[in-house]
């Protein structure tokens, strides 16, 4: 008997020592979040497939009054949540059939995320975080269920995102002009292997930009991402 509680209590330090040596420890801020909420997601990469969306504001917690947290019971508006709090209300709208989940912005990236993905991803979630490049916080990055994927604005990309990401996007239009590589001129460029989406821009020349986009695809053998905007996606 006492070697079995002795076997019990090593398991337990052993646990206890494991813990304390993860790589992230889920801090005690509070997030800015405007929403959390579940749709279809409208665009590549994973365009069509059910997710939980989680949308950061760029800094400050203090959000328009009047944006509701969808399919909420009760009249919680959107603020300040824990890293807790923000993997609950996830797993509750995941609801056991949704297995994607989307972190966005704002800029998700200039916040403390590491714990909360690697959370997601100890549950089971594949986690996607979106990303416009100009911030940096520690990820998971050798785990196989995140995806960075990079919407550049500018010629310029955090180097740490861009050796972490898994793909790049990029909006064009007929009115851009494309690099040698087919990446429009003025933004930054992904590493070689990394997958590259082109989505034409909407509008009035929605038409004729798809099909720019289209010939630009089967040119420089990218990926086209056609949004699916219009049918109630994110």
């Amino acid at each position: 008997m006492r070697r079995v509680g002795r076997q019990f209590e090593q398991r337990q330090r052993q646990r206890r020592i494991s813990v304390s040596k993860g790589r992230f420890e889920m801090p005690s801020i509070r997030y800015p979040v405007v929403r959390v909420y579940r749709t279809l997601k409208s665009n590549c990469p994973n365009i069509g497939t059910p997710a939980v969306f989680v949308r950061f504001a760029d800094n400050s917690p203090q959000v328009d009054v009047d944006e509701f947290f969808e399919d909420f019971e009760d009249d919680k508006r959107p603020g300040a949540m824990t890293g807790r709090e923000i993997g609950a209300r996830i797993r509750v709208l995941a609801g056991g059939s949704i297995s994607l989940v989307v972190l966005k912005g704002g800029e998700p990236l200039s916040h403390e995320i590491g714990p909360i993905v690697e959370d997601l991803i100890d549950a089971g979630f594949v986690v996607q975080v979106e990303t416009g490049g100009g911030a940096w916080t520690r990820l998971p990055v050798d785990s196989a269920f995140l995806s960075i994927v990079v919407l550049p604005d500018s010629d310029e990309v955090d180097r740490r995102v861009w050796n972490a990401a898994r793909a790049f996007k990029y909006s064009v239009s007929m009115e851009h002009d494309l690099d040698i590589d087919g990446v429009p001129f003025g933004l930054a460029k992904p590493r070689e292997g990394v997958s590259v989406f082109l989505e034409p821009k909407s509008g009035a020349a929605r038409v004729a930009n798809f099909e720019f986009a289209r010939m630009a695809c089967l040119h420089f053998g990218y990926r086209l991402s056609v949004s699916m905007d219009l049918m109630g996606g994110d």
